[in-house]
């Protein structure tokens, strides 16, 4: 009787195990001044495995929930960089920041007063 207690809680316990470690929930930093950047930032997490995404004007703070078995957050990051956006971990290309509409230039303190 204790033997088959035990074998059902250890599969209980590896069945919670295995649900929890199929999500990863962590945030980064990500520039951008408006809700259009948000827009962009969070249409650029649309990546098989990004469970959710969301950005935060203010903050500067990018939520991500993602399975790690589909996706890395340094493929994530990449994307982020593709669509124009630095994050704290690297710059977006040159060419993505000047591809951004004028009013997301987040780089020009100008811009970035004005929002």
């Amino acid at each position: 009787m204790n033997i088959s207690k035990l074998s059902i809680t250890l599969s209980l316990i590896g069945f919670s195990f295995f649900s929890s470690a199929q999500t990863q929930d962590t945030t980064i930093i990500v520039n951008g001044v408006c809700e259009m950047c948000k827009s962009v930032i969070e249409e650029a997490c649309e990546l098989d495995g990004v469970e959710t995404a969301s950005w935060d004007v203010e903050s500067k703070v990018l939520a991500l929930s993602f399975d790690p078995a589909e996706v890395t957050l340094e493929l994530i990051n990449t994307a982020i960089n593709e669509s124009g956006y630095d994050t704290e971990y690297s710059t977006a290309p040159e060419e993505a920041y000047e591809a951004l509409h004028a009013c997301c230039h987040y780089r020009d303190p100008e811009v970035q007063a004005n929002h």
